[in-house]
């Protein structure tokens, strides 16, 4: 049996026996597992050693009709409320450290953010600059085909086209470039997400 077969069950059976607090059970004992496979137990046999579904839900349940909770979740809350107490003690001796570590690495996310959409902001602005040059240029191009020469105004007129269609493709340039790095934005965002906020027990459901 897997870790999420396991949780799965024991989430359907503490459901079906109308534990009010099933999903917060389900957590603890999906931590349990992760501990015991983090001290180097197969998964398999950590889960083996939580002993029987129906036993565990039994158990929840006359600890439930005592408010208390079975000897293995009171353990596992002990050591989370210690590893809590731990973190808040090292994140204030050590904030001469992580803190200017913590300027550095806010200012490379900006960066990033920032690299990430300089092309498609070049590319607008290069597209928005040649678009209002090609437009002068067409009107520039018809009073110096009449007040200069006609061949002058012609090649006037033939830049400023030149200068329009540069501009239009510099617009859809950016305009591609954009949709694409608003994806990468969004997966960036997403990963940054993932990998930083305080994971639910729940997760593993999903």
């Amino acid at each position: 049996m897997t870790k999420k077969e396991f949780l799965v069950e024991l989430s359907n059976s503490l459901n079906k026996n109308q534990i009010a607090d099933a999903q917060s059970y389900v957590a603890d004992y999906s931590e349990l597992i992760d501990d015991k496979v983090d001290n180097g137990q197969p998964v398999a046999e950590a889960i083996a050693s939580l002993g029987p579904i129906e036993e565990i839900v039994s158990q929840i349940r006359k600890a439930e009709g005592i408010a208390a909770r079975p000897k293995v979740i009171i353990e596992r809350k002990q050591m989370r409320l210690s590893t809590k107490i731990l973190l808040s003690i090292l994140l204030v001796l050590g904030a001469p450290l992580w803190g200017p570590l913590l300027g550095v690495a806010l200012v490379l996310l900006v960066l990033v953010y920032s690299l990430l959409w300089i092309a498609p902001f070049i590319a607008a602005v290069i597209g928005t600059s040649f678009i209002g040059a090609g437009g002068f240029g067409l009107i520039a191009s018809l009073v110096a085909m009449i007040k200069a020469t006609f061949a002058f105004g012609l090649f006037q007129l033939g830049m400023s086209l030149v200068l329009l269609g540069g501009g239009i493709f510099a617009i859809m340039l950016a305009w591609y470039l954009s949709k694409y790095f608003i994806i990468a934005t969004v997966s960036l965002t997403k990963w940054l997400i993932k990998h930083f906020k305080q994971q639910k027990g729940v997760d593993y459901l999903a």
